[in-house]
């Protein structure tokens, strides 16, 4: 959680979206993702987004 949190925190943080906001919170081995999107095409385009950034991490992780 704390891990994947770190590593994605600064990708997903400051950057601005105009029909999205995604929240994260690491909680012990979790991360809990939310997203609010105005319409179907941003919550896909960030979701599919944070799935790529969690995968990466996943795998650097298993990696190291």
């Amino acid at each position: 959680g704390f891990i994947v949190y770190n590593a994605l925190k600064p990708d997903v943080t400051g950057v601005p979206l105009k029909r999205a906001k995604l929240t994260m919170v690491a909680e012990k081995e979790k991360l809990k993702v939310a997203i609010n999107a105005q319409d179907l095409t941003a919550l896909r385009a960030l979701t599919n987004s944070i799935l790529k950034y969690v995968a990466l991490a996943k795998k650097v992780i298993e990696t190291v």
